[in-house]
């Protein structure tokens, strides 16, 4: 919808890819100034002190509150990027499993490891995003011999890292043998 109405007003097609930059599950606020054809994306980050980009001409530029210097940008970029990652993977929790009341105790033991990009992908596990972790974690009747050996190798690098997680989140029989027991 927003490609149909948008496109012949802003002109540049890149525009609308800078703003599908910015998971849609977080419910961030745009501007769109038709007029001078730019939009500043998360504006709603500036009321809490943090930048935000504006897209304008084919260039993208950040905005911070005038109190902050621009080299201060870089240092909160980067915590920005942690938080954003940590936020994500919370409001899927909330979205795809709000019955699910352990999982976000199982995530609290991960997040000091950053295992995960920003697209939920495992950092060293390139195929397996969250939710198939997830998946597999929670289902009671796998079996060894019907396992993607790609979540047994997920299994043993996290325990690897001495990573332990608590029985009452993993229902997986086979994922109590490599991080519970």
């Amino acid at each position: 919808m927003l490609r149909r109405k948008f496109q012949p007003r802003l002109g540049d097609k890149a525009i609308l890819d800078f703003y599908r930059e910015i998971p849609q599950l977080q419910f961030h606020f745009l501007y769109i100034n038709n007029q001078k054809n730019y939009l500043i994306n998360c504006v709603d980050n500036l009321f809490h002190g943090k930048p935000a980009t504006m897209y304008a001409n084919s260039t993208v530029f950040v905005i911070h509150p005038h109190k902050k210097p621009c080299a201060s940008n870089t240092a909160v970029d980067t915590s920005n990027a942690v938080d954003t990652v940590d936020q994500q993977i919370l409001s899927f929790l909330q979205t795809s499993y709000p019955k699910q009341k352990h999982l976000p105790l199982m995530f609290n033991i991960l997040r000091p490891h950053t295992l995960f990009d920003e697209h939920l992908f495992f950092k060293q596990f390139k195929n397996i995003h969250i939710a198939d972790f997830i998946s597999f974690i929670l289902n009671r009747f796998c079996k060894l011999d019907t396992t993607d050996s790609r979540f047994i190798k997920v299994c043993k690098y996290l325990q690897s890292l001495n990573i332990r997680l608590p029985k009452i989140v993993v229902k997986n029989p086979l994922v109590h043998k490599y991080l519970c027991d």
